[in-house]
This record gives C-alpha cells, structure tokens and sequence, in this order.
C-alpha cells in the first residue's frame, strides 16, 4: 500500500493550488475528486 503525507479531496481550483504547493515543498501528495476531470465548480453551471 502506498502511503501519503497529504491527501487531498477535490480537485477543484483550492485543492489543486494546496497540492501543487505541498508538491513544490516535497511533500508526497495524491489527490482525489469525484469527477474524472479536476477544476471542480468551474465547469459546474
């Protein structure tokens, strides 16, 4: 089983811009939505 240090849930504008930081700064993210493409509310209308 693989292990993270950061899990992120959603992959909308928030959740990507934390992972992308976490990533930056070294630490092992993944990050998980519902849909099967991120940006989240932005293509919700």
């Amino acid at each position: 089983m693989r292990r993270y240090e950061l899990i992120c849930v959603g992959a909308g504008p928030a959740g990507l811009a934390a992972a992308i930081e976490a990533a930056r700064n070294g630490v092992q993210v993944v990050v998980y939505d519902e849909n099967d493409r991120p940006g989240g509310q932005l293509f919700k209308q």
